[in-house]
């Protein structure tokens, strides 16, 4: 809610005051293109006489200078990437709007990537550590030319994908496979399998071998017709597998939505996350405890928590 503006020199009828509250959000809701990863710009509409003097967010306050009145706008800078912040207009002292915003994804040191880019080959290529910030569009992993359809990308290394909006996330077409000692970390996309030349899972291990993590957050899983996750070959451990904050619609599960065999995984999770038009054939979660075949290893955890279903 927002603080009214006292006018103390108002006295009319109802209609009158009530048009004066109406006009004190003078704040504009700041555009994706207005918000970076340390920085935002926002603008203002007010009123012949309304000298608006500062801008609050967290444990900044801006003086608004005179060429920032001309122009209706300024940009406040110091910000942290991936943080929630709300900005706070005033005018002598008194807030006269407040708008909410989420920082974009950090892109410093990391490979920023458009629709029109070869991300398929950028992956295929990519060097461990490797961070790549998706701008909003679609992209088509393996995509053949002469049928349209995408398929399998295999990661190798251990990388991060990440959309760089929250309010505008990359789509990507097609799916993950891995090769020893990969680990993915996937933040802020949507994986669509409905472009798919085959209807394997979003994510599939085939590879024998020992792999970091799979962390999937803040993303959105949607239109793959096995499943989401499959692993059923032996000598595989993987160190966890994490989906938290996800939306799952539309996997049909011909197979088992999350299917673990004969492999280990270390801890297993779906957290904070929402599971609709899902699971009509298989089980929504197989785990097959498989750690006998491993020597050492634990039980594995298995963990669902905090979920709509």
């Amino acid at each position: 809610s927002i603080n009214k503006v006292t006018f103390n020199d108002v006295a009319g009828a109802d209609e009158e005051k009530e048009e004066l509250q109406e006009i004190v959000q003078f704040l504009k809701n700041p555009q994706p293109t207005d918000i970076t990863d340390r920085s935002v710009t926002l603008t203002w509409e007010v009123e012949e006489g309304f000298d608006v003097e500062t801008i609050v967010i967290g444990n900044i306050t801006y003086t608004i200078t005179e060429k920032d009145k001309i122009a209706g706008q300024a940009t406040i800078g110091e910000l942290s990437p991936e943080t929630t912040y709300t900005a706070y207009l005033y005018y002598k002292g008194k807030q006269c709007g407040n708008r909410n915003f989420t920082t974009i994804a950090d892109l410093e040191g990391t490979i920023q990537v458009h629709p029109e880019d070869d991300f398929t080959t950028l992956l295929k290529e990519a060097k461990a550590g490797e961070v790549f910030t998706l701008f909003p569009g679609t992209y088509m992993l393996n995509l053949n030319e002469e049928t349209g359809k995408t398929s399998q990308v295999e990661i190798t290394q251990s990388i991060t994908i990440k959309g760089i909006y929250p309010t505008a996330l990359p789509v990507i077409q097609g799916r993950f496979g891995f090769k020893e000692g990969a680990s993915l970390t996937l933040n802020q996309v949507k994986l669509d399998g409905s472009n798919n030349s085959s209807t394997d899972q979003a994510f599939v291990y085939k590879n024998t071998g020992d792999f970091g993590a799979l962390t999937v957050t803040n993303s959105t899983i949607m239109n793959y017709e096995k499943g989401v996750l499959y692993n059923n070959t032996d000598g595989i451990t993987i160190e966890k597998v994490i989906f938290d904050k996800c939306i799952f619609e539309n996997i049909v599960c011909t197979n088992d939505m999350f299917d673990v065999r004969k492999v280990w995984i270390g801890e297993f999770t779906v957290s904070n996350s929402t599971i609709f038009k899902s699971c009509a054939n298989r089980s929504m979660i197989r785990f097959d405890n498989g750690s006998a075949s491993y020597p050492g290893k634990a039980d594995p955890v298995v963990k669902l928590e905090n979920c709509t279903i």
